[in-house]
């Protein structure tokens, strides 16, 4: 199985350069669910009310983008893909509102016994290519270059500290076996170079690994039909049961009381409750 994920700060390029290998490399390209994210705009003009709240929708999505991804891989729709952003990287903004005061420390209890539960069922992907660009770059190609009206209010300090988390990511994801290749994506570039890296890099000799909870362990990288069905099956039992909080003393009085559930996630009384939990599942 050839799985690449393409990680760097908001507007580094990774969009445009996923498009481009994944034609190159005849691969299926997976992209970061920005244009449906209810939550974006309001998120970037109220951040203590809907971090939470917007952090455990990516985490789903991009969950079942992995998932996806997987299942075109294993049923031979595809002979490879590449993402554009992962599961894995949505630590680094989740972290970052934590840091900031946006997330309290019994939202991010929950958003690390989600993530952690949910690394622990799919595969490290072979590659992780991170384009390395200035904070200070991706702050201008923001503000000169993109112009999306819900980005214009960006601060420096917050790309600064996105960047600051990504090393951390890296680290992980090479403990974990997924070869990192990092890019100077300063001046964009050509995708020639980094093509000839990765094709020397998919060889049959390298395994993918699955993560354990308490540690790596080598396993087979590839689902048959068969196991895609079971590992949906225990995504389902395992994701209801965390989403009502029932493996969860700390939670459980909140469990008990709609409203004080409302107060943790910071749902509003509009949003429907049951649905912002168990939707996709």
């Amino acid at each position: 199985m050839s799985l690449i994920i393409c990680e760097g700060n908001i507007c580094a390029g990774k969009t445009t350069l996923v498009k481009e290998l994944a034609r190159r490399l005849n691969y299926q390209a997976f992209f970061e669910p920005t244009a449906t994210n209810p939550y974006l705009e309001r998120y970037y003009q109220n951040r203590e009310k809907w971090a939470l709240t917007m952090q455990l929708f990516l985490l789903r999505q991009r969950f079942m983008t992995y998932i996806n991804c997987l299942e075109h891989i294993e049923s031979g729709k595809v002979k490879g893909a590449i993402l554009d952003r992962s599961l894995f990287s949505d630590w680094v903004f989740a972290k970052k509102n934590y840091d900031d005061g946006f997330i309290n420390e019994q939202g991010w209890e929950l958003y690390n016994s989600i993530r952690n539960e949910m690394v622990s069922l799919i595969p490290i992907p072979q590659i992780t290519l991170f384009l390395d660009v200035p904070s200070k770059i991706c702050y201008d190609r923001i503000h000169n270059l993109r112009g999306r009206k819900c980005e214009s209010g960006i601060p420096l300090d917050y790309l600064l500290g996105l960047e600051e988390r990504y090393l951390c990511l890296l680290e992980e994801l090479e403990q974990w076996n997924s070869v990192v290749i990092k890019v100077d994506w300063t001046q964009f570039g050509c995708a020639d170079d980094i093509l000839k890296t990765i094709i020397k890099t998919i060889c049959p000799e390298i395994k993918t690994k699955i993560v354990n909870k308490s540690s790596v362990k080598q396993g087979e990288s590839n689902y048959d039909p068969n196991q895609l069905k079971t590992l949906w099956s225990t995504i389902i039992q395992k994701f209801v049961h965390i989403f009502d909080f029932k493996s969860y003393p700390e939670f459980k009085e909140v469990t008990q009381d709609t409203h004080k559930l409302r107060k943790v996630l910071k749902v509003d009384q509009d949003t429907n409750l049951s649905q912002f939990l168990k939707s996709d599942f």
